[in-house]
């Protein structure tokens, strides 16, 4: 029995509508240069409760993450840690941080989304993204 319940459980996470996240800004960011793409920042506290919560309930079996997945390139940077991102642009106290940038100059998008993230502050950036016209960027649409 306990055999057959990992399996499921194996195979409802191999199906699970989730973000292909980059660990590393720097790849990301090139990724993004690359392939035209804004991109999608979540700045995370370790070992946060909270962050986690975030990232599984807004960011995982979500209408908008296939948008996401095919419009920005993302990454999760943990605060604090040794990787190499821009700490002073990404600064804050309030922890999780959500930031949409241009992959031209990592110009803002949108405002940054702070603490408890959830999916209906997602999809209105999403909408933003998609209704309004981005000056230099626009965002792919069906690759």
């Amino acid at each position: 029995m306990k055999i057959i319940f990992f399996i499921l459980l194996l195979l409802s996470l191999t199906w699970a509508n989730h973000i292909s996240w980059y660990g590393d800004y720097d790849k990301a960011f090139a990724q993004a240069q690359k392939e035209q793409k804004p991109l999608m920042v979540l700045l995370v506290k370790k070992d946060s409760s909270q962050c986690r919560l975030v990232v599984k309930n807004a960011f995982m079996n979500n209408r908008f993450v296939d948008i996401l997945n095919k419009n920005v390139i993302s990454v999760i940077v943990t605060s604090g840690s040794r990787a190499s991102y821009p700490r002073e642009m990404y600064y804050t106290t309030i922890f999780p941080a959500l930031f949409f940038v241009n992959y031209r100059d990592e110009a803002f998008l949108t405002t940054t989304i702070k603490g408890n993230i959830n999916k209906k502050d997602i999809e209105k950036i999403i909408k933003k993204l998609y209704i309004s016209p981005l000056k230099n960027q626009k965002i792919k649409k069906g690759s």
